[in-house]
């Protein structure tokens, strides 16, 4: 075979040795469909304690889904029923754009990737108040339940308060001296008003203690001698504390962005 002849068979298989290596840079290396859990637990310092979970579909190079935070032992709750994060594949690696849930304006980065069986979830950059954790080893699967102590609650669903909402209930197993915290819901594209009106309407045992349309402002509310209720209402809160003989309810509403968190608690007399 003379050089000539070698020359040509080269250029004959050039267009298949390019379209090989195209075909090996786009091959995906990475597979994290399903639910990824993580959580935190600190018995010494409760409100440490975090749960991160992560539910994705994997279309090809694209991966779509939602993910749940929930921090400081229940009271911050940053997740909803919809998706919240979008990312393609390079190689080995997921690079995911996220918006926050509990700061409707808050946004951030993050890189997934494989360490043995687990998924490593590592955010790059933030905007806003994000409590998705900055690092974290996920395992496949739900949450495991905690034999050695009280599970809190960290299931995330539709609320009693009305539509456009998610709630989750303390199940701390503490007594009210230790933990007042009943329940937070997160409501989305509602104001303080809307919320207010729903939070009342659902509470047909207190109604008696609140006035059914929201102040203008802060005061002090009182039929009778027996119970009185201080409602402290500023531009993006709303604090409604009712105080009895044999102890009381506070309700929370803040307001982030286009979503109002809202905290019900109980205290013991």
């Amino acid at each position: 075979m003379n050089q000539i002849h070698r020359i040509k068979i080269l250029l004959l298989l050039f267009p298949f040795f390019i379209l090989s290596c195209k075909k090996s840079n786009k091959q995906i290396n990475i597979d994290v469909s399903g639910l990824w859990s993580w959580e935190y637990v600190d018995n010494s310092k409760a409100h440490m304690n975090k749960v991160f979970t992560l539910d994705l579909i994997q279309r090809g190079s694209v991966v779509e889904g939602k993910y749940c935070a929930i921090a400081k032992n229940n009271k911050i709750i940053d997740c909803y029923k919809n998706d919240n994060l979008k990312g393609i594949i390079i190689k080995d690696t997921v690079h995911i754009n996220f918006n926050g849930f509990y700061d409707s304006e808050s946004s951030g980065k993050a890189i997934l990737y494989k360490k043995g069986d687990n998924l490593v979830w590592q955010i790059t950059s933030t905007i806003g108040d994000v409590y998705a954790p900055k690092y974290a080893e996920l395992y496949y699967g739900k949450l495991k339940e905690n034999k050695t102590e009280e599970k809190n609650s960290t299931k995330v669903s539709t609320c009693d308060y009305g539509n456009n909402c998610s709630c989750i209930e303390n199940k701390s197993g503490k007594s009210l001296y230790e933990d007042s915290l009943i329940i937070t819901c997160v409501f989305k594209e509602q104001t303080l008003e809307d919320v207010y009106s729903s939070v009342y309407n659902s509470q047909e045992d207190l109604q008696e203690f609140m006035t059914e349309k929201l102040p203008n402002e802060s005061h002090l509310y009182s039929d009778n001698a027996t119970f009185s209720t201080d409602y402290k209402i500023t531009s993006d809160s709303i604090s409604v504390y009712i105080s009895q003989e044999n102890g009381g309810f506070e309700f929370l509403l803040k307001k982030k962005g286009n979503t109002i968190v809202f905290e019900k608690h109980a205290f013991a007399g």
